[in-house]
Parts: C-alpha cells; structure tokens; sequence
C-alpha cells in the first residue's frame, strides 16, 4: 500500500467519522427538545383527553329488531344480518291521575266539626219595647243562651250595630248610653271573628235628663 492510498483512506475514515459524529450531536440536541415538548404539553393533553372520555356517557347499545321462528318480534342489541336497527327516542314522563276515590280523598281534608245551632239566644234585659230612666246613661244587658257556648265559641252583643262588652255571667253594664232608641242583639262568634248565630233585635228607650235641665234646676 502506497502513502497515497493510505491518505487517502485515513481521510475517508476520518470523514464517515465526522458524518457519524455529526448525525450523534444533531440526535443530542434534538431528543432534549422533544422530551421537553413531551413533559410540558404530554401529561396536560393526556389527563384531560382522559377526563373527557370519563365524563362522557356510554353509548346506548344499538337495538335491533328481528322475527324468531314462530313469528313473533324480538328485540336484542345482538344485531345480525337480518335484524332492523331500531331508532330509540327520548323517554316521555308520565305523572298517572289519581285513582282514589272520592271518598279517601274527603278523608285527608282536616275535618271541620259541623255547626250545630243554639236552642235559645235572646237579650232577655231590657226587655222589648222597655223605657228606661237613667241620667248617667247606665244601663245593664242580659243575654240568654242554651245550651253553655261551646269551644271556641263567645258571645257578643250590639248595640245599634256597635259591638260592646265584654261580657261577664251572660250581662253586661254600658255606661253614658246617649237618650233615646236603640236596638240590642246578641251573636254568636267563632275564633276567627265570624258569626255563626244571631239573636232577634230588641229594642228599648233610655229616658235621660237634658244636662241645660239640670243645670238650670240648680
């Protein structure tokens, strides 16, 4: 072998080294960057292409419909061949009437007790028609009632349309009544203010000395 050939093939050697050299340092730079890419956008991108897959219903399985040998339909998510694929629709709500009677349903309304009337409610004082003389004006009511009242029941009295009291042992006591006509009745009220039962008016005549009288008597 001549010093040329030997020149020659040390520079070819050297060459293919520098070729490989050069392939290993392009191969240096360029995995860093695509590990770095990989860490920076790999484990984001992958946990949420996961998540997404988590979150998603399943598919509904495909319906098929088909006839076995007797005839008859069957429907299976088996589909062949020869089956028909069924399009599923969206399920209706359905709220079923209410079935009871009517009666069962009276029985869950609160009963309220039925009112039964009073035997005898009346002004027994005055008396109808009675003339009363009294200058201050005082003058007492009475009021009959049979039987006792009943729970929740009370007794008020009007007069001229006004309701007074209260009352105390089926009486009461007005005082300063203004001369002249007035008409009493007695009522019957529940709790809540309403009148379940009325007596018959009764009327009097309060007789009262004009006040221009008695100072000019004394």
């Amino acid at each position: 072998m001549t010093t040329s050939q030997v020149s020659s093939e040390t520079a070819e050697s050297a060459g293919k080294t520098g070729q490989t050299a050069g392939m290993q340092c392009r191969l240096t730079i360029t995995l860093p960057i695509a590990l770095i890419a990989l860490i920076a956008c790999g484990p984001a991108t992958i946990t949420h292409a996961a998540e997404e897959e988590a979150a998603a219903p399943p598919p509904p399985p495909d319906i098929c419909r088909s006839r076995d040998s007797s005839g008859n339909i069957v429907f299976s998510d088996q589909c062949g061949d020869r089956r028909e694929e069924v399009e599923l629709r969206e399920a209706t709500m359905f709220t079923p009437p209410d079935t009871r009677s009517k009666s069962a349903r009276r029985a869950e309304v609160p009963h309220t007790p039925k009112f039964i009337p009073y035997g005898r409610l009346a002004i027994t004082g005055p008396e109808a028609g009675e003339n009363l003389r009294d200058n201050a004006g005082n003058v007492h009511i009475s009021v009959r009632i049979e039987p006792g009242l009943q729970p929740g029941h009370r007794l008020q009295v009007l007069l001229d349309g006004k309701p007074v009291g209260p009352l105390s042992g089926g009486g009461i006591q007005l005082e300063n009544v203004d001369r002249g006509e007035h008409e009493l009745r007695a009522v019957i009220v529940d709790a809540g203010g309403q009148s379940l039962q009325e007596s018959a008016p009764s009327s009097f005549m309060l007789h009262r000395v004009s006040k221009l009288l008695r100072k000019a008597g004394r």
